[in-house]
């Protein structure tokens, strides 16, 4: 017999939204990967405004097409390949912008986070290798790492078997090696592991944390 308390799992809580239209299941599932997908966001754009209002888009975009997704083998594989796509063509539609107006100039290096304590200068490394990699390298460090998927998950995600998922990862991780040990910081992989997973989350906006009422309007 199931708990009262027990979570409920994301199928059940979306099949609940669009089969039986309540609101407080959808509240429920945006409250549970709002975050995680504005995080992914941020890692591609650096940008806090572009990353919530992506996560926004997306989930606009779940709402939209509910009869077509009713029966989705996996919502959060679907919100984090909708947040990954919407960043990257973001990215791309900024670079073609920015190469306009600044033709013949070298980019600036977009701003990285930063704290106060003691680590933060790891921190920032962190951050600026990771900036540094590639998409295709970046992506599946951010879901196993940043966001603490599964290999198995984070395969679902990239469209990859399990095996290639690994191989993926171990290749991003000896390049933030390789980068970070050039600058003097985590010379072995597990150190670089062990760096990636007390990354702090980046803190979105309190609006951004609290507010569900434009996404249920649009239900």
């Amino acid at each position: 017999m199931e708990r009262p308390d027990q979570p409920r799992d994301d199928k059940e809580l979306w099949q609940d939204f669009v089969l039986k239209g309540r609101e407080e299941s959808l509240h429920l599932l945006v409250q549970r990967h709002k975050l995680g997908l504005f995080n992914a966001a941020y890692r591609i754009l650096y940008d806090t405004h572009a990353a919530e209002d992506i996560v926004q888009r997306v989930f606009v975009a779940l709402i939209e097409r509910k009869n077509e997704l009713a029966d989705v083998e996996s919502l959060q594989c679907w919100l984090y390949r909708a947040t990954f796509n919407q960043a990257l063509n973001m990215k791309k539609l900024r670079r073609r912008t920015r190469d306009r107006e600044r033709a013949g100039q070298t980019p600036s290096t977009p701003e990285m986070p930063r704290e106060t304590a003691a680590r933060a200068e790891l921190r920032e490394e962190l951050d600026r290798a990771l900036a540094k990699l590639k998409h295709s390298l970046r992506i599946p460090i951010i879901l196993r790492y940043l966001q603490g998927m599964s290999h198995t998950e984070t395969g679902e995600v990239l469209g990859l078997s399990s095996d290639a998922t690994r191989k993926r990862i171990s290749r991003a991780l000896k390049r933030l090696r390789k980068l970070l040990s050039g600058r003097g910081f985590l010379r072995s992989l597990g150190a670089v592991e062990e760096g990636l997973r007390a990354v702090p989350a980046r803190a979105a906006s309190a609006n951004f944390l609290t507010s569900t009422s434009s996404l249920l309007s649009a239900a």
